[in-house]
């Protein structure tokens, strides 16, 4: 992946970050999700990569520094209904490669490649009310 973004094609992905209320022996109520697409393409002409998050581009020189940008997260996402002090809350957390973010040449050349389908399983992890 890195030498694909090397050669200029942009690398999108697409994370989903789900909360949920935990209820024991029952379906688990949603009470918040958010969905972040991030992307990162490489220009060769002036050596910097692109960066797009949160609807900003930002101009980058090294690689892992770009890539960083694209995994590292610090997200707001509204729950309704409050959260209530001795429930137990679990977010779970999915990351994929966006394909629409690829030129159409790529994504007609993706569609029969099984290289490009990376998508992670559901992370999980349980919140503290502080």
């Amino acid at each position: 992946m890195v030498e694909a973004l090397k050669s200029g094609i942009e690398i999108s992905f697409k994370t989903v970050i789900k909360i949920e209320k935990v209820r024991h022996g029952w379906v688990n109520e949603s009470m918040g999700d958010a969905e972040i697409t991030r992307s990162v393409r490489f220009d060769a002409l002036s050596r910097i990569y692109r960066l797009v998050r949160a609807g900003k581009e930002e101009l980058i020189t090294d690689i892992f520094e770009a890539l960083a940008g694209m995994t590292n997260y610090e997200v707001k996402i509204p729950v309704y209904p409050d959260p209530v002090r001795g429930n137990s809350y679990r977010v779970r957390v999915r990351t994929k490669i966006d394909r629409v973010g690829l030129t159409e040449p790529l994504r007609s050349i993706i569609f029969f490649s099984s290289f490009w389908d990376v998508e992670t399983e559901w992370a999980r992890g349980y919140l503290a009310l502080q």
